[in-house]
């Protein structure tokens, strides 16, 4: 019964933080589809274990971002812009760069320390 539980409290998760992220991103087009793709991947294959607390903190974020144009706003975008071109076809001599590599994983580190920071879950 449990486990019936956990993974209903999962989809209400996962529908929730689609329905408050599509709000944020005032459902524009491209930002959209980027949005759902990277927010299945996440919960198909986590890499951490399901926390309510921090679930909550998310919708949270995402509400501000959604009502008002300011930090949290930015911060979503950037994301959306940056999660969007990462996966974008990009041509194999770029793909192959070191330096553009370098660069995702100083991005993700700046991520991962902002969700640290707030408590919250973004990738």
């Amino acid at each position: 019964y449990k486990t019936i539980q956990m993974s209903q409290e999962i989809i209400h998760a996962y529908r929730h933080l689609l329905r408050t992220s599509l709000q944020a991103i005032r459902y524009a087009k491209p930002a959209r589809f980027t949005l759902q793709s990277h927010l299945r991947s996440s919960f198909r294959s986590p890499t951490s274990p399901f926390n309510s607390q921090q679930i909550s903190q998310t919708l949270e974020f995402l509400n501000n971002a959604a009502k008002y144009k300011g930090l949290e706003d930015k911060v979503v975008k950037n994301l959306m812009h940056v999660w969007g071109c990462r996966h974008r076809d990009v041509p194999t001599v770029l793909k192959d760069m070191r330096l553009r590599d370098a660069a995702y994983e100083k991005f993700d580190d700046q991520v991962r320390m902002l969700e640290h920071t707030l408590g919250i879950r973004l990738g």
